[in-house]
Formats: structure tokens, sequence, C-alpha cells
């Protein structure tokens, strides 16, 4: 997977500058994000820019902006069923430094393109699982959570086998749990 992700990363780190100025992102993008109340959907990031998926991948890179801002970014990626915002999105999992930064792009990922594209939203998963750092396993879990798809719950025992840290298999341990409930819930009588 990391290989065919070398060109891609290449280019757009040809597209964007991970510090950039302030300045050089759109205002009206800039305070759709700092707001705290609303959720702006992907109508509205439209008519703000005109390129919103590529917009929000420079604000996720941009090491200069907030992380609140960074965040709001990533997580509304995952509005935009493009391919371009799902390599958006793989490539600030793979290449942030901001671990919350990076650990966001993980689960939003994960649960977002586990129901559009399960295949690839669970090798990417199983990648996770196998990251060093804790967070970014603990990201992969609590997107799996919402996964339906019958491979999840193989993959999750697979990490729990395999898992050290406490707090990741806590994570696993809820994500599974998660699973279970749902899979009683959509089996009639068996509550």
């Amino acid at each position: 997977m990391t290989l065919r992700l070398v060109f891609p990363l290449l280019v757009l780190g040809l597209m964007c500058d991970a510090n950039a100025a302030r300045g050089d992102h759109n205002e009206r993008l800039l305070q759709l994000l700092a707001g705290i109340d609303t959720v702006p959907s992907a109508q509205v990031l439209q008519q703000a820019v005109l390129q919103p998926e590529v917009a929000l991948f420079a604000v996720s890179m941009d090491g200069e902006l907030s992380l609140y801002e960074r965040r709001r970014a990533v997580s509304l990626m995952s509005q935009f069923r493009s391919s371009s915002a799902e390599l958006f999105l793989r490539a600030v999992a793979l290449s942030v430094s901001a671990e919350t930064v990076r650990e966001l792009a993980i689960y939003t990922y994960i649960r977002s393109y586990g129901t559009r594209a399960p295949q690839q939203a669970l090798a990417f998963a199983e990648w996770a699982l196998k990251r060093s750092g804790p967070g970014d396993r603990r990201a992969a879990a609590r997107g799996l959570r919402w996964v339906q798809e019958p491979r999840v719950r193989g993959l999750m025992d697979e990490a729990m086998v395999q898992e050290q840290d406490l707090s990741v298999r806590r994570v696993l341990q809820r994500s599974m749990d998660a699973h279970e409930q749902a899979r009683r819930a959509k089996q009639p009588g068996q509550n």
C-alpha cells in the first residue's frame, strides 16, 4: 500500500507547502473551520472554495495553523466521496507529524471508507493496527467499530492477541463489544 502512495504523495508535496502562511488559505474556509457550533456541509464548503478537498488537505497539512482547524479539515474531508479526498486522508495519516491530526485521519479514513470501500479501509486498518504508535493503533480500533464487515472481527481478534498496550487493548475490546451488540441487534429475538 505504501508504494502505491509514493507517487501521489510526491505530487501532493508539490501542491501543498506544509508550513504555508495563514494568508495562503481561503479566509472563508478558515472561518468555517474555526466555528465550534456548526458543521459545514459539503455544499457550503464547495461554495466557499473551488476545490474543497484540496483546500482541506492544505489546511490539514499546515503546521502553522491550530490543531483545531487542522483536525476539522481532516474530519470534513470525509464528506467528499472523491478519489482525491480518499487519497488526501491517507496522505495525512501517513505523513503528518502532529499525532492528533494523524490519528484523526486514520480514524476518519477507516470509518468513512469502511462503508464506501471496505476492502481498502480494512487493508488500511490492518496496516494502522501494526504501527509503532499506540495512538495510531487506538485510532484504527475506534474506526473499525463502525465498519460492519465480516472480516472486521477477525482483524480485531488478531490485533488483540498481538497488542501489548493496555490502552489499545481497551479500545479494541470496546470496538469488539460494539460489533457484538450490532450483530445481536440485527438478529430478531436474540436480545
